[in-house]
């Protein structure tokens, strides 16, 4: 795996980075519907052709969100005694189209990076939610098998927490944590979920996803050689 540590995260240089690359925002795509990777496939396309990314305007919750992630990676470090570090970017070694961003990384006793965290900073009952649905038999809750938790964590972001292991082959534990400053109460601003490497259904995921990947690649470079053919 290559590391990018001076590398900020938004910058230009970043977006460049992650032009014609699958992320872990894009993985969902890659695992969705036949339209979604389509679509996807026509955005990487597009990128490869103008050599530009198209940037999206964030919306408020967005920018709420990225700026409690320090404060949220500073919660998680308090409460566990992790030295937490800060890397731009991590590419596949395997799969140098395949990139990740990762909020936070820990270094193991062996000088590996197996250990990382995310943070999420959605509305406030929404944590509660995400609570709930772990706490909760879905089928009380009569949730769909399409909006029922992963391994503990909500289906719309369970594919970029995957994209941590594809990515980097040390990382052995993800720190998922949902965070909220509005909460009174300290204990409750931050809901960590853990997915180990070693688990069974982490494992099927990771193997799941490769699948996909290898597949998705081919349609990819195949539909880019028919719509926008190398002349050179």
């Amino acid at each position: 795996m290559q590391i990018i540590k001076d590398l900020e995260q938004g910058s230009a240089e970043w977006q460049a980075l992650r032009r014609c690359r699958i992320t872990g925002t894009k993985l969902g795509d890659v695992m969705g519907s036949p339209l979604e990777r389509i679509q996807l496939i026509a955005d990487l396309i597009s990128e490869s052709g103008t050599e530009q990314t198209a940037m999206e305007k964030p919306t408020p919750e967005m920018e709420r969100g990225s700026a409690e992630e320090e404060f949220g990676l500073k919660l998680f470090a308090e409460r566990t005694g992790k030295k937490i570090e800060r890397h731009g970017a991590w590419i596949s070694k395997e799969r140098d189209w395949l990139m990740h961003s990762p909020d936070g990384v820990i270094k193991g006793k062996n000088g590996k990076f197996s250990e990382a965290v995310e943070i999420k900073s959605p509305k406030s009952k929404t944590l509660i939610f995400y609570k709930l649905a772990n706490m909760i038999d879905p089928e009380e809750l009569n949730l769909s098998k399409s909006k029922q938790n992963i391994c503990g964590i909500s289906p719309d972001y369970i594919w970029q927490a995957i994209n941590y292991f594809l990515v980097n082959p040390d990382l052995q534990t993800l720190h998922f944590g949902v965070y909220d400053v509005r909460f009174i109460e300290e204990d409750a601003k931050l809901y960590v979920v853990e997915l180990k490497r070693e688990d069974p259904d982490v494992q099927a995921l990771i193997q799941r996803a490769e699948v996909a990947l290898e597949q998705f690649r081919i349609d990819w470079l195949k539909w880019q050689d028919i719509v926008l053919p190398n002349n050179f």
